[in-house]
């Protein structure tokens, strides 16, 4: 029997103080059923399998891919500058907020599991993996392009998420098996399907779409 886990935090300064932290889990499972008392009792199981084993895996993890200071108020001269006089006439550049800022800004989080079978046979001349696997993000880290009433062309905000999910098959052969010569076969194949699940969108950007179809 085998058992993992662990715990990860990650914490990043291009969030704000409340959202700075995020916590990430990771477990993992197995049994090596081959090595069951009653596994070894068939005399055609113990002559033929070698290996068997079942396992099960879940683990978590954060994506930051965001700009540094993305989340506060930035100060520059902006796309053009803007000058006013001062009290004794002597001309100053103003400075403006360059973009809109987003505190509410938090951790982009994966999180996946898998079913695995493992096997052996005939002196493991024939083995191979079994696999099905789904992954999901959500609090999609996304640069949303903004209305020109805004005064900014676009900001980031969390939205929507994605899902993944598949099997895949993997076989390896040992045809010949001698010390002059040795031949073996491998191959795989897999099935995997992406999915938009949540495109993160408000009422109102539905009825934009709509309008444009």
């Amino acid at each position: 029997y085998l058992l993992k886990a662990s715990m990860r935090a990650d914490g990043s300064s291009k969030f704000s103080p409340d959202n700075r932290w995020g916590f990430f889990p990771s477990g993992a499972i197995g049994w090596r059923v081959s090595d069951e008392s009653f596994f070894k009792n068939v005399s055609w199981l113990k002559k033929n399998v070698d290996n068997l084993k079942l396992r099960f895996s879940y683990g978590a993890t954060g994506n930051q891919s965001i700009d540094p200071y993305t989340t506060f108020s930035m100060y520059g001269q902006g796309s053009g500058e803007i000058s006013y006089a001062d009290g004794t006439g002597n001309k100053t550049t103003a400075m403006v907020v360059t973009n809109l800022s987003n505190s509410s800004l938090k951790w982009e989080k994966t999180s996946s599991w898998n079913v695995g079978l493992d096997f052996g046979l005939f002196n493991s001349r024939l083995s191979g993996t079994l696999d099905i696997y789904q992954k999901k993000t959500t609090d999609l880290l996304i640069s949303r392009n903004l209305p020109g009433s805004a005064g900014f062309s676009s900001t980031y905000y969390n939205q929507g998420s994605l899902n993944n999910k598949g099997v895949e098959f993997s076989l390896n052969a040992q045809i010949i098996d001698s010390s002059s010569w040795k031949w073996s076969v491998s191959g795989n194949i897999g099935v995997n399907r992406n999915e938009i699940s949540d495109l993160g969108l408000l009422p109102a950007d539905f009825g934009c779409l709509g309008e444009r179809v």
